[in-house]
């Protein structure tokens, strides 16, 4: 059993398992506090409950993976039974959650997706979470069938596994070095999770993910073609189309698309949460590659539109790899538009980069300017250091120019003769003032 990392919002957890129905290899076991199960009344339910959060907070998600072992003599029922014991000793049993059963792999396993936030707005308790999920199996274990590892041990989540029982680890990028075949279908798959619409938003995630789509016109139905690219954006590999990735490629991304139509315009707080980070970029990048970096670094890929012909730039999409939802700039204007980016190049606040293959915003130093720079280091630090020892050879409180100043006691007999002359001035004021009297 695993407890993923909570998230900002349910939305991605859902979108996880409603595309593993979709595509055939997982199904809707059992469901709790649901009115019902339709696509849209799922999605309107787990979403009123996250934001009608009272108190910020960015952990409104709960997805859970029960993977019973091939040892494991547990039958669904007793899964069932255990989940919904599980639900019940976390604190999550009055919660709207449903429970899927993935048969992607020879050893079924099954999701639990939930929300974090009750119906009077306040948060589940989570605090030893893991522990009190980990306490609770041992409890029930040995009734319902479960294998219980041994301390220490990991267990291998189900979507770990391939098929022949070798750890599988789910590429985050396409690598040339590992296999082709699997790391395009397994990339693709994870693309058309996405909220987008488009097939040029489609083929924007895909960039980010190292992988080229083109549309392939060749045959009598639409279908698609991938190819892996390296770091630098370079084919790597030979084009693939549908029947040789022996995927439905151009039918899942329709779906994908009609679905994220549906959906798109509720995703307000993954909206902000550009809108945000845009806006921070924006203000204190130096160039359009700098801008592009630090979103980049945020999770955010930013994709240029340009004109072949002179390069200027007509649009912008980007790509939220956290909340995997696409975003068009005129969804954004206020905080990011073509105009805007051209206008900070224009005024001076950015500075002009040359077009390459790649924007090269941070480029690595040569031996000489590094060694210029290094002499310059030395002699600011001389001069400070010059300019301290100064000061401590100067007599005590004497001025940077050398003048003395007068001691403790020279200001103290000063002070005193000062001030018997206005004590004596005072006594002949009296003085003088009784001879007229």
């Amino acid at each position: 059993m695993e407890i993923e990392k909570p998230r900002q919002s349910v939305g991605p957890s859902l979108d996880y398992n409603e595309g593993k129905v979709l595509r055939g290899v997982a199904e809707l076991v059992a469901y709790a506090n649901l009115g019902g199960v339709s696509h849209e009344e799922v999605y309107s339910t787990l979403l009123r409950y996250e934001r009608g959060a009272v108190y910020p907070t960015l952990e409104r998600s709960f997805h859970a993976s029960v993977n019973p072992s091939g040892t494991d003599t547990c039958t669904r029922e007793q899964v069932l039974e255990f989940i919904r014991g599980l639900m019940e000793h976390l604190g999550y049993g009055e919660q709207p959650y449903l429970v899927y059963r993935h048969f992607d792999i020879d050893r079924e396993h099954y999701h639990i997706v939930s929300v974090r936030i009750d119906r009077d707005g306040r948060k589940i308790n989570n605090y030893y979470e893991k522990r009190r999920a980990s306490a609770y199996m041992r409890e029930v274990a040995p009734r319902l069938g479960f294998t219980i590892p041994e301390k220490g041990a990991r267990v291998k989540g189900a979507d770990d596994l391939t098929r022949d029982g070798s750890v599988r680890r789910s590429p985050s990028r396409f690598d040339p070095a590992r296999g082709v075949t699997a790391q395009l279908r397994d990339l693709f798959l994870k693309a058309v999770s996405y909220d987008y619409d488009s097939f040029s938003q489609l083929a924007c995630i895909l960039e980010d993910l190292g992988v080229r789509a083109v549309p392939d016109r060749s045959g009598e139905t639409p279908s698609l073609i991938l190819q892996g690219l390296d770091r630098k954006g370079i084919p790597a590999t030979e084009p693939l189309s549908e029947r040789e990735l022996v995927e439905p490629l151009h039918r899942l991304f329709e779906e994908g698309a009609a679905r994220g139509a549906a959906t798109h315009r509720r995703r307000h707080r993954e909206k902000e949460r550009v809108r945000g980070l845009v806006r921070f970029a924006f203000g204190i990048a130096r160039s359009e590659g700098h801008f592009v970096n630090m979103l980049r670094n945020k999770g955010i890929g930013v994709h240029l539109h340009r004109t072949l012909e002179s390069g200027d730039i007509y649009g912008i999409t980007l790509v939220d790899h956290v909340t995997r939802t696409v975003f068009k700039a005129s969804e954004v204007r206020d905080v990011l538009s073509v105009q805007m980016l051209q206008e900070a190049v224009a005024s001076g606040r950015w500075r002009a980069e040359e077009r390459g293959s790649s924007p090269r915003t941070y480029v690595k130093p040569s031996r000489s300017s590094a060694r210029g720079d290094a002499i310059r280091l030395r002699d600011v630090e001389v001069e400070a250091l010059a300019r301290l020892l100064g000061s401590a050879d100067r007599r005590h409180g004497a001025s940077r120019g050398g003048h003395a100043a007068p001691s403790r006691d020279q200001r103290r007999d000063e002070w005193a003769a000062g001030r018997t002359g206005a004590v004596d001035a005072s006594f002949e004021d009296r003085r003088f003032q009784e001879k007229i009297h």
